[in-house]
């Protein structure tokens, strides 16, 4: 736990040196954006503007939401109370008229056959009744899941591009890039897997699963084939799963390696690193199992749970099962167990991968292709060479961090616990002067100090006024929080000075 820590508080301080540069205007990327802390920086101020500039959209749509919903479950339950007494009145009656017709008729057995099969067509009815209710109120809670998705997509940004990662003849593909919920973790992720509102069926053959199914933009699996194509271009790399459940709670789980086999292999699961995060580790039994399809299995799993995954006997963590809703009486669905259990399906789930974090420093001195396209020939930053590194860990968790690089980057940072970290980061601007920027930090926080710290965009205009309407003329819902808006208005009248 304390090198996790450590990290995590290395990421925070590379992070801010990114920021301090981008402030500048200039480019700090040394050779191969990969999953640097630097990136995770730009990605965090990005994302600031974005949101500060979405405030009045989110807000009008969440209230939206949150005032269909409780209408619509109104009118629904009025639908369900209507229609269970009209079927319970229809029931009776048939009921009464088969009772009526069984003893006023003859008892042959033609005639008790026929009446037989009146009383299944009514259940069949009354079935077909109460799941066509149940359609309606699940199509309620995807559309709502698409429209959640779509608006956080937009927020964070991504950006899709065709890449070849061991430069194969003819073996270019499409990925797509996308920053982590978490801004720890910075951006860059490649999406291997998403899902979120069930439009992508996922119970597919093994040509399908080795080749990839469905749209970057929406649903899909990117295929085990180009999976494996970009986990053996690396030392080795990371893997991030993020989760959401039907009530809007997110969980991510993120493990320090990852690597699956070949097609020959099974695409087993070879490598799986220690699992940190906030849903608990359902992975790990599945290390070193065989990928399996329907129809490339040694055992029922496929079939049983109606999906594809690295099973044993069967699973503890199952992303690729049928798309359900919510909690239920039977073992299925979306699950990971130490999340939400094995009876509830999760409503939404991404897996994505980016080259580790231990290997930037031994890489950054070498001219590397990054994810987005190659680097202008001959910048300097593409030419930069590491002019000192030196990276000591203790098992007590202590450690000690540094490194300087041709362009001017240098940046060291020390902690005696694993816990509780201090350092510097410097770069030289092209005007030739040079920003530094001290800190502290721990698990509580993070303290720079320095002459040239990012400051938050200015509000635009529109995101106030927005408010401000919505403030004179407030939604009629008891719902509403009127409170909440006053101090969201008055927090950004702040920043105005």
């Amino acid at each position: 736990m304390g090198s996790s820590r450590g990290f995590v508080i290395c990421v925070c301080v590379l992070q801010l040196g990114v920021a301090i540069k981008g402030w500048m205007n200039t480019d700090m990327n040394v050779g191969m954006p990969l999953h640097t802390v630097a990136s995770a920086a730009q990605s965090t101020i990005n994302a600031a503007q974005m949101e500060l500039q979405m405030i009045d959209l989110k807000l009008h749509i969440d209230q939206s939401l949150e005032y269909l919903a409780s209408k619509f479950e109104i009118m629904l339950e009025r639908v369900l109370l209507e229609t269970s007494a009209f079927c319970e009145r229809e029931l009776k009656h048939d009921i009464f008229t088969l009772i009526s017709a069984l003893l006023t008729k003859p008892k042959d057995g033609m005639e008790c056959e026929d009446l037989r099969d009146d009383i299944k067509d009514i259940l069949h009815g009354q079935q077909q009744v109460v799941d066509q209710l149940a359609n309606v109120s699940n199509s309620r809670e995807i559309k709502v899941a698409r429209l959640e998705h779509q608006l956080r997509a937009a927020a964070h940004g991504s950006e899709e591009y065709e890449h070849n990662p061991d430069g194969r003849e003819n073996g270019s593909f499409f990925v797509r890039s996308v920053s982590a919920n978490n801004r720890l973790y910075g951006d860059g992720w490649l999406v291997f897997q998403q899902r979120y509102d069930g439009t992508v069926d996922f119970y597919r053959n093994w040509t399908e699963y080795r080749d990839g199914f469905g749209d970057l933009g929406g649903e899909f699996w990117l295929g085990l084939e180009k999976l494996h194509r970009l986990l053996s271009t690396g030392p080795h790399y990371e893997l991030l799963v993020e989760l959401e459940d039907f009530q809007g709670v997110t969980a991510f789980e993120h493990y320090n390696d990852f690597l699956i086999g070949d097609e020959s292999e099974n695409y087993a699961l070879k490598h799986l690193g220690r699992g940190t995060g906030t849903a608990g580790d359902s992975l790990v039994l599945h290390k070193g199992m065989n990928f399996s399809t329907y129809d490339h299995t040694a055992n029922d799993c496929p079939s049983y749970y109606h999906g594809a995954w690295w099973f044993l006997q069967c699973y503890d963590a199952h992303l690729n099962g049928r798309y359900l809703i919510g909690k239920h009486s039977y073992r299925g669905g979306i699950i990971w167990h130490t999340f939400r259990g094995s009876f509830e399906s999760l409503q939404a789930t991404r897996m994505m991968l980016i080259l580790a974090a231990v290997t930037v420093c031994s890489v950054l001195a070498a001219p590397q292709k990054r994810l987005g396209g190659p680097l202008p020939l001959g910048t300097a930053e593409s030419q930069a060479v590491i002019l000192a590194q030196e990276q000591n860990h203790d098992p007590s968790g202590a450690y000690n961090y540094r490194y300087e690089t041709s362009n001017g980057i240098a940046a060291q940072q020390t902690s005696y616990d694993g816990a509780n970290a201090a350092g510097e980061y410097s770069y030289t601007g092209p005007d030739g002067v040079l920003y530094r920027v001290a800190y502290n930090a721990d698990t509580y926080g993070f303290q720079p100090q320095g002459a040239h710290l990012p400051v938050e965009p200015p509000v635009p205009d529109h995101v106030l006024k927005s408010l401000e309407e919505i403030r004179a003329n407030p939604p009629r819902d008891q719902e509403f929080n009127l409170a909440a808006l006053d101090a969201q208005i008055a927090r950004l009248r702040a920043t105005l000075g």
